[in-house]
């Protein structure tokens, strides 16, 4: 196995193809066999063993991604950062394939609240390069809808734990950065709320981002857009994406201005006295009522 890694990373990488497409050599066994070796060292080569082949062999290889979720829990600091690093891979590769982008979700994303600092700062590389580049890109050409985008698949059916991890890189990305976000973080959210608000279509990701940057910087997001989103969506979305719509609303309700608070509080005055609120929205509905008070002097 390390010898035909390193193969195919040589000059002599067209034999190494030739000797795994013919079919000689056991390459599901060779991984399967070092991804449970006893041995640190070994597990970890076996992950460069799996990115090493994966171009040659995307669809035999990527059907065993799933022994890499293992991998990246693994006690070793160095296996974790391997593994981390070859689901990557794999979603670079095939990421058509449902299966890699749910590892992905499950076990890249939570690596940004690893114990080792250098685990962490893998995950937060791999959270840049796979969702937030690719909003960045998405908002300068939404030649598609987002939720049928490459970032809006892999992202799809997020569970709680999953947005909670997403929302822990956007912080963890503000800490890396200075405490401060990058610009381009920033001004691609900005770009694709508005673009979503156009559109009437509200990936959850889209919106558990808008609610972590606005909780840790209340001016990162201009209120006129988060006031657009309101009006484009309101109660009327999923009730996991109003919990993170009204979220987002008490952060800046400071900022809003008198009339629109007047607008806001109205709605969701009216919406509550009629029970028209699911159950899970009530709560968050009354703190971003609470919040608007002051701006709108209206009292429930």
């Amino acid at each position: 196995a390390a010898a035909l890694t390193s193969l195919t990373r040589s000059k002599e990488a067209s034999l190494a193809h030739e000797l795994l497409t013919a079919g000689v050599i056991p390459v599901t066994g060779l991984f399967l066999t070092r991804a449970t070796d006893p041995s640190p060292v070994v597990r970890r080569a076996a992950c460069s063993f799996f990115e090493a082949v994966l171009p040659v062999l995307k669809d035999e290889v990527a059907a065993e991604v799933g022994v890499l979720s293992k991998l990246c829990l693994d006690e070793s600091v160095m296996v974790r950062k391997a593994a981390v690093g070859a689901v990557c891979t794999a979603l670079d590769a095939c990421g058509h394939d449902w299966e890699v982008r749910r590892v992905w979700v499950t076990n890249v994303l939570p690596s940004v609240t690893d114990v080792e600092a250098s685990v962490v700062e893998k995950g937060l590389d791999a959270v840049h390069t796979h969702v937030f580049r690719p909003l960045e890109a998405w908002s300068r050409n939404h030649s598609e809808a987002l939720g049928t985008s490459k970032i809006g698949l892999l992202l799809e059916n997020l569970r709680s734990e999953d947005v909670e991890y997403l929302q822990r890189a956007v912080r963890g990305t503000w800490k890396r950065n200075g405490q401060a976000f990058p610009p381009s973080f920033t001004r691609s959210l900005v770009a694709a709320l508005r673009h979503c608000s156009a559109d009437a279509s509200w990936p959850l990701f889209l919106l558990a981002l808008l609610e972590e940057t606005l909780s840790i910087d209340p001016a990162s997001v201009p209120v006129e857009v988060v006031l657009t989103v309101w009006k484009a969506a309101g109660l009327e979305a999923s009730p996991v994406v109003a919990i993170k719509l009204l979220r987002a609303m008490g952060h800046v309700s400071g900022k809003v201005k008198k009339p629109e608070a007047i607008e806001v509080s109205t709605s969701l005055a009216g919406a509550l006295k009629r029970l028209a609120v699911p159950p899970s929205l009530i709560s968050p509905a009354l703190a971003a009522f609470q919040g608007l008070a002051p701006r709108s002097g209206i009292d429930f």
